[in-house]
C-alpha cells in the first residue's frame, strides 16, 4: 500500500469522502441482502470490504500525520 505524502490535503480528503461513499453504498447492499435472507451474498461483500477498509483507514491517520508533520516545521 502507497501513501502518497505529497498528495495535497484537500484533494487527499476528497478522495477519501469518495471511498466513504462506495463503502455506504456496499453496506446498504450487505443490509438488503440480509433483509432478503442472502446471508451468504452479504458475508462474502463483507469480506471483499476488509482489505480497502483497513487501506482507508491508513489513509486517514496518514492525513493526521502530514498535518501535525507540517504545522512543526
Amino acid at each position: 500500500m502507497d501513501i502518497d505524502f505529497s498528495e495535497l490535503v484537500p484533494s487527499l480528503v476528497d478522495r477519501l469522502k469518495s471511498e466513504h461513499v462506495q463503502f455506504n453504498t456496499t453496506l446498504q447492499s450487505v443490509w438488503k441482502e440480509l433483509s432478503e435472507q442472502k446471508t451468504s451474498n452479504a458475508l462474502e461483500h463483507l469480506r471483499d470490504l476488509n482489505k480497502p477498509i483497513l487501506k482507508h483507514a491508513v489513509k486517514e491517520e496518514s492525513i493526521l500525520l502530514k498535518v501535525i508533520l507540517k504545522n512543526v516545521k
